[in-house]
This record gives structure tokens, C-alpha cells and sequence, in this order.
């Protein structure tokens, strides 16, 4: 994880996570940092990643998430996706495994260089988060986006992320707090 990628999920937890919350992190292996670390207090938080390493509490395929539907508050995942051969299919079971009126954050790249984990695939770009939604909905999953904006790092120009921000359902995400405009320092809104 980069930089910027970092703040802008810590600065997601700590306006939208909360005490209570059962939180989901796709792609939950500690690599160069961890959302973990942002954890809301009293909250439940279960990383799942397709190998054993620090930060993941499941082992398993993100496109065949072990979890009852809507068993969970957010889910959030963080320079993951671009490493997904089959990142729509995970986006089904991010739907599937919220609880109706919960949200989804997903940090992607938009700009960055190569770098395999073992594999990078793709780059996402503003219009992605409504082509996701739309692919969600025409799969029978409801979601919509709530949110989306790039972002980089000061220094870090090589990087520019894209923020997602989803809810299962129709209808408000239950007390979303918006992240553009909130952005600290380390990482400045872009487009």
C-alpha cells in the first residue's frame, strides 16, 4: 500500500467506521501498512487474503467470499482490485456479503506503475465506481455509488488513487459522512 492509499482509508474509517460494526477487509495482507490499523474501537474486523500472512485472519479466493449474505457493516479494500484477474466477480460478492443500506470503500489505482502481487491487471478511472454499480444491479445485486474521486500524495505523483464508495441498496447510505473534502495533507484530492 502507498502512501496516499493509507490516509485516504484511515480518513474513511474514521469518519464512517463504528463500535459495533462487523467490518470486512478484502486483500487484508499487511504490505507497506494495513487499514487494520485504523480499526474503530469496538468494532469486529476479519481480513480474508488468498494466502497466510499478517493481517489475514481467512485464507481464501475473494470471488468465493465464505460469509452468509449480508452479514456484514463495510467492506473495505485497499490497492487489491488491480490485482484481481476477476475483479467483477469479487465486486458480486462485496454486494452479496453486505448488510442492505452498508457501504463498500474501494481504494484502486488509477496511475501507478507496474507491480505485481503476483499480478497487476488493470487501472481504474472516475466512470469505473457507476460501471460497477451498473454490473452489480444487472447481477441482481443492488448497490450504488455514493462517491468517487481521485486522489494522490504529495511527492508521490506516480500514484493517484481512486476512491469508491458504495451502498447496498436503494435509498442513502445510513449516515455516510463524505471523504472528499476531508482529505489531510499527505494526500490532496486531484481531479
Amino acid at each position: 500500500m502507498h502512501p496516499s492509499a493509507y490516509v485516504l482509508g484511515g480518513t474513511f474509517l474514521g469518519l464512517n467506521g463504528r463500535a459495533g460494526q462487523r467490518i470486512l477487509e478484502i486483500g487484508s495482507a499487511n504490505v507497506n501498512g494495513s487499514l487494520r490499523d485504523h480499526q474503530p474501537e469496538g468494532s469486529t474486523w476479519i481480513g480474508v487474503d488468498q494466502a497466510e500472512g499478517a493481517g489475514v485472519d481467512v485464507v481464501g479466493s475473494s470471488h468465493e467470499l465464505p460469509f452468509e449474505d449480508g452479514s456484514f457493516d463495510l467492506v473495505v479494500s485497499t490497492s487489491c482490485l488491480e490485482h484481481d484477474p476477476l475483479f467483477w466477480i469479487t465486486f458480486l460478492e462485496v454486494a452479496r456479503v453486505l448488510r442492505p443500506g452498508a457501504l463498500a470503500y474501494l481504494n484502486v489505482p488509477a496511475k501507478g506503475p507496474y507491480h505485481a502481487h503476483p499480478v497487476d491487471c488493470w487501472r481504474f478511472y472516475p466512470d469505473s465506481g457507476a460501471a460497477l454499480a451498473l454490473w452489480a444491479r444487472r447481477s441482481g445485486r443492488e448497490m450504488h455509488l455514493v462517491e468517487t474521486f481521485a486522489a494522490g500524495s504529495r511527492g508521490h505523483q506516480e500514484w493517484i488513487d481512486l476512491a469508491l464508495v458504495f451502498v447496498r441498496g436503494e435509498g442513502e447510505a445510513e449516515g455516510y459522512r463524505p471523504l472528499r473534502g476531508t482529505v489531510t495533507e499527505k494526500a490532496e484530492a486531484v481531479v
